[in-house]
């Protein structure tokens, strides 16, 4: 620890929202998230899916069979979704 530097104790978030501050019922709400089909990105489409939400999600056009895994997580976890191809590079 740096000399002189402050220590403070992380507090715990115990609000109706996430540490995301995404509120967590999202009936009737549309999410779109890109590059879904694995990492981060599948994991928040998930996440949005569970809490209500229709979630679009994107890859890349030579990545888009990785959405169907994503795809299938969403529905079995109750929710619904598309896929699109997107590259938001261009």
């Amino acid at each position: 620890m740096v000399s002189g530097a402050a220590h403070r104790p992380r507090s715990r978030n115990r609000s109706n929202e996430s540490e995301m501050n995404v509120p967590r019922n999202l009936d009737d709400r549309i999410a779109l998230v890109t590059g879904a089909g694995s990492g981060l990105g599948q994991a928040a489409a998930v996440e949005l899916a569970r809490r209500g939400a229709y979630v679009v999600i994107t890859e890349l056009p030579d990545r888009i069979d990785r959405t169907a895994e994503t795809l299938a997580q969403i529905d079995s976890g109750g929710g619904s979704g598309s896929a699109v191809e997107l590259d938001v590079t261009d």
